[in-house]
C-alpha cells in the first residue's frame, strides 16, 4: 500500500512535525498477506514516527517506537521519506521526488533481485 501525504501537524506532539511536509510511505504486509481492512487513516503520516528521521527525501525503514507507542505493527514492512512542502513547486517536482520515488521503492519489494 502506498500512500502521498501532506503532514501539516500532529494532534498530539507539536515537536514531531516543524515545517508542511509531502511525504511519501509504503507499507507491506508481507508476501500473501493483504491489506484489507487492516490499516489506518494515519498510517498516511507514518514518516512523523520514523527513528532519526530527516526531511531530505532520504528512505527510513525503522519505526520508533517510542514515538508510536499505540499500535502493534508487527509483520508490517514501513519505509517513508518526506520533503518541506515549500520545495514542491509544481507537478513535474512532485513527480520526480516523489511519485516516482514510491514507484521504485514499491519495484523493490515486488522484485527484490532486480
Amino acid at each position: 500500500m502506498v500512500f502521498i501525504c501532506v503532514i501539516l501537524g500532529d494532534a498530539y506532539r507539536d515537536d514531531l512535525v516543524n515545517e508542511p511536509l509531502v511525504s511519501g510511505v509504503l507499507v507491506d504486509y508481507g508476501a500473501g498477506n493483504e491489506a484489507g481492512k487492516n490499516w489506518e487513516y494515519w498510517y498516511a503520516g507514518f514518516h512523523k514516527y520514523m527513528k532519526n528521521k530527516t526531511n531530505d527525501g532520504t528512505v527510513f525503514d525503522e519505526v520508533d517506537e517510542d514515538l508510536l507507542g499505540r499500535e502493534d505493527l508487527s509483520g508490517l514492512f514501513v519505509q517513508s521519506f518526506a520533503y518541506p512542502l515549500t520545495t514542491m513547486h509544481n507537478a513535474e517536482t512532485l513527480n520526480d521526488k516523489v511519485i516516482e520515488k514510491l514507484k521504485a521503492l514499491t519495484n523493490e519489494r515486488q522484485h527484490p533481485d532486480h
